[in-house]
């Protein structure tokens, strides 16, 4: 979970959902640049205002409406292990989220970043190696694993990480780079649900795109 990580006002889903049926957003709806992306491209895609690459609510599927996103600052990777202090924090960034129901989810979020050059996009295969990965947080025992990368853009991965105190619990998590910037985007569901993912992913990035161009 790195510096100015995605998340969708995690309190308040952790505590709602929490008194139904147990914790639905995984590890407080964070996606970690480090643990996702190769190095990108230094295009300077960072010159558009990072609002531009977000979603319209109209450009959702019906049914679906706005949710609270906001920002947080992690310290611990999608393994629970700590990031080192100097991974890079974005210029500039902003974030949506919408949902279905907003105490049963699903919930998408998405969170474009903008850097000072597509360098700080670093490589970080030792996080890559080690999925599948289990670990412990919040008292919960959490399992992290790769999946197929996504069908939009280039150079993009997925991460699937579910509650294993659960059986209702799953999180994708998505990062895909463009030139200087990334577009990173979360799904929670009570199912796996890779159809759905792929859909809003591949609406995502459409705008993130022709926003970058």
């Amino acid at each position: 979970m790195s510096p100015g990580a995605i998340v969708i006002n995690s309190a308040r889903v952790r505590q709602t959902l929490a008194m139904q049926r147990g914790r639905f957003i995984a590890m407080a709806i964070v996606i970690p640049i480090a643990s996702l992306l190769a190095c990108g491209s230094s295009s300077p895609s960072a010159a558009t205002d990072p609002k531009d690459g977000l979603l319209a609510t109209t450009q959702m599927p019906k049914g679906w409406h706005p949710y609270p996103a906001q920002a947080l600052i992690s310290k611990t990777d999608l393994c629970g292990a700590p990031f080192p202090a100097d991974i890079p924090t974005p210029q500039r960034q902003a974030a949506a989220a919408w949902t279905i129901d907003p105490n049963n989810g699903p919930i998408f979020g998405e969170r474009v970043e903008q850097y000072k050059d597509g360098s700080e996009f670093r490589a970080s295969t030792r996080d890559a190696s080690r999925f599948p990965c289990e670990f412990v947080q919040g008292g919960t025992r959490w399992r992290t694993t790769a999946a197929a990368p996504p069908r939009s853009g280039s150079g993009g991965s997925v991460r699937l990480v579910i509650n294993q105190d659960r059986t209702d619990s799953f999180n994708y998590e998505v990062a895909i780079p463009l030139g200087s910037s990334v577009l990173k985007m979360v799904l929670n569901s009570r199912v796996p649900n890779r159809e759905l993912l792929d859909n809003l992913v591949a609406r995502a990035y459409r705008q993130f795109a022709s926003a970058n161009k």
